[in-house]
C-alpha cells in the first residue's frame, strides 16, 4: 500500500495556468480527499471533480481548540462504507492523526469493494 498526499497549497502554480487546472487534475484522481473547510458552509462532494473521488474526510475548525471530522462518500457507496458516518469531535493535537487514519481506512475499503462489484 502506498499513500500519496497531494497538497494543493504546496503544489507549484504556473503563470500559464491561472485557473490551477494542473493542480486539480491530480487531486481529482484521488480516491479519498482530505478537505480543511473553514468556510462555515457545508462541503459539497462535487467541489473537486474527478473520475475517482469516492470519499472525503472533512475537517472543520470549532471553538476551544477542537475540530469536527466527518467522512462523506458518494451516495452509491454509503452501504459499502457502513452507512452515513457520525461526526467526530477531536482536539487540535489529534486532528491530523484522525483525519489521516480515516482517509487511509476509506482508501483501503473503497477501491477494493468497487472493483469487486464491477467483476
Amino acid at each position: 500500500m502506498q499513500v500519496i498526499f497531494h497538497v494543493a497549497t504546496l503544489m507549484p502554480t504556473k503563470e500559464t495556468d491561472p485557473a490551477c487546472t494542473n493542480k486539480k487534475r491530480h487531486i481529482g484522481n484521488d480516491y479519498v480527499t482530505i478537505v480543511y473547510n473553514d468556510s462555515g458552509e457545508d462541503y459539497q462532494m462535487n467541489t473537486i471533480r474527478g473520475q475517482f473521488n469516492h470519499a472525503c474526510v472533512i475537517v472543520e475548525p470549532l471553538d476551544h481548540a477542537t475540530h469536527r471530522v466527518i467522512l462523506k462518500c458518494r451516495d452509491d457507496l454509503h452501504e459499502l462504507m457502513g452507512g452515513p458516518a457520525e461526526p467526530k469531535l477531536v482536539s487540535d493535537r489529534n486532528v491530523s492523526l484522525l483525519s489521516r487514519q480515516m482517509a487511509f481506512h476509506a482508501n483501503v475499503r473503497v477501491p477494493v469493494d468497487i472493483y469487486f462489484l464491477l467483476d
